[in-house]
């Protein structure tokens, strides 16, 4: 692979446009101006590297004129599985209108609200100040070359959005009214001055008093929120200390692959993610494992790489599974904690050489993806990327309540709405939802012949709720018919099939 600073700007571009981005799994939000791709891509695609879950919109410039931007981004912004929002801030940023409406959106009353359901509602948000930090922010043009480029941006703009702005781009408008009115403290008067300002400097064919407007927005929300944020310089920010997983410096919980194996000690207490699978429902997984083990059962809560199998550990890890085929060779980007690891287990008889593989003895758990990926092939992977779910070599497809395939639905998917189906068919009322969901939760797994634990971190920490959380949203969907938990799993949806499925489910269509 490439040294990042042996590449030019369109091979990281590239790369980053490669990347795989999983709006299942918690997720960084990059808001940056394009103008500063130069500076913000190769930092990015390091974060990429590393494993990280990032969220970047590089072709902006390509739909920046439909109101399909503005949808891409709220739903992203208001996702369960957006946990911060990493703004690159610069003279650009102050001027640049998308970030004016992300900045809005990030800090508006209706995100909050819409992110109420969650654990985590308030967005925070990570100042990465570069270079060309803002001297006025707003007030004027600080150089003749900012002048130049927005006066070629002004014109670019006007072809793709048109004459009059939001003529056709009706959410565009109700998404800088939303923040304006948080931002005013729901002061119509003022909201109302700063639409039609903005309106007329737009239209007025210049560029001398759209922009200014735009940056005095941006100043006012950093001003009156301080964004929520941190202020750090490029040079000195430091992802591991932001998006690490129990970090002590993390401001939040973000799921990290890193690499490096670490093996979990055969005697370590596992704690599940939901704090209501009891002892009884680990002994059973553990169980299911071996049986998988013995019997090579391709159910779908399996993961394949190259010749290894695995079954999800719920913890953010993995266990492989004896016979599993490791890989013989070992390349020098291979980490030192995936070398030690193969090493030792050749020596203890872990694993096994048979002259073509290397053969696992036993079941084998590590704390990653990734980790377990450098274990099995002897190079340096994503196992993001490497580990795939479903019937090896074959597309993953989830199982309709009914028993039927139903191509490109998830499994995560299709176990909530066969949660949900099975509390429609309970009788009313339910005296006990907390309880009566556990017996549902065991009901689906075992009508797909897998463990209750995948099902109920499906139902819960996969959306982004707790055990208690969920069971309140049923309770309010099934005895009051509201939408919150219809809102939050329509949300989690990755394509049309899933959006369908679950408006079956809720009686939507």
């Amino acid at each position: 692979m490439k040294n990042i600073s042996e590449m030019t700007i369109k091979e990281i571009e590239d790369e980053i446009k490669m990347a795989k981005f999983d709006a299942n799994e918690n997720y960084v939000f990059v808001s940056y101006s394009h103008m500063d791709y130069k500076q913000v891509y190769p930092m990015v695609l390091r974060w990429i590297r590393k494993g990280y879950n990032i969220y970047l919109d590089v072709d902006f410039e390509n739909h920046s004129g439909n109101e399909n931007w503005v949808e891409m981004m709220t739903k992203a912004l208001r996702s369960a599985s957006c946990q911060l929002v990493a703004c690159f801030y610069s003279e650009n940023y102050c001027f640049s209108y998308p970030s004016m409406l992300e900045l809005l959106t990030v800090c508006s009353d209706e995100t909050a609200k819409k992110r109420k359901p969650f654990t985590n509602p308030v967005l925070p948000v990570d100042i990465i100040c570069l270079e060309n930090k803002p001297k006025d922010e707003g007030k004027n043009f600080s150089s003749q070359e900012i002048k130049n480029d927005y006066k070629k941006y002004f014109t670019n703009l006007r072809q793709k959005v048109g004459d009059r702005l939001w003529e056709n781009n009706h959410h565009e408008e109700e998404c800088y009214e939303e923040g304006l009115r948080s931002l005013y403290n729901n002061d119509e008067e003022r909201v109302k001055a700063a639409v039609e300002g903005i309106k007329q400097a737009y239209d007025s064919s210049q560029m001398v008093n759209f922009y200014p407007s735009v940056a005095m927005i941006v100043r006012e929300v950093r001003k009156k929120s301080n964004l929520y944020g941190n202020y750090i310089d490029a040079s000195k920010y430091n992802e591991e200390n932001r998006f690490k997983q129990d970090s002590e410096n993390a401001i939040y919980m973000f799921d990290k692959d890193n690499g490096e194996p670490e093996v979990l000690d055969e005697a370590e207490a596992v704690k599940s993610a939901d704090d209501v699978v009891e002892t009884a429902a680990t002994a059973e997984a553990v169980e299911d494992i071996n049986d998988a083990a013995d019997t090579q059962d391709l159910s779908d809560d399996l993961l394949y790489y190259d010749s290894a199998i695995g079954r999800d550990n719920m913890l953010g890890g993995i266990v492989i599974l004896k016979g599993s085929k490791i890989s013989r060779s070992e390349a020098n980007s291979c980490p030192e904690g995936a070398k030690k690891k193969r090493n030792s287990s050749l020596l203890d008889g872990s694993i096994t050489d048979d002259g073509e593989y290397y053969v696992l003895q036993k079941d084998m758990e590590f704390r990653s993806l990734s980790g377990a990926a450098c274990f099995v092939s002897g190079t340096s992977v994503n196992g993001k990327l490497a580990w795939k779910s479903g019937k090896k070599n074959e597309k993953t497809v989830g199982k309709s309540s009914s028993g039927v395939r139903s191509t490109g639905v998830s499994s995560k998917i299709n176990q909530i709405c066969m949660v949900i189906e099975k509390v429609n068919q309970e009788n009313k009322p339910i005296e006990n939802y907390t309880k009566t969901l556990q017996n549902i939760y065991g009901a689906v797994a075992s009508e797909l012949n897998i463990s209750k634990s995948p099902v109920v971190d499906k139902c819960n920490r996969q959306l982004g709720l707790t055990a208690m959380e969920f069971a309140k949203y049923v309770r309010d969907y099934s005895e009051e018919g509201k939408d919150t938990l219809y809102d939050i799993v329509m949300n989690a949806a990755g394509n049309e099939d899933e959006k369908a499925l679950i408006r079956k489910t809720f009686k939507k269509n």
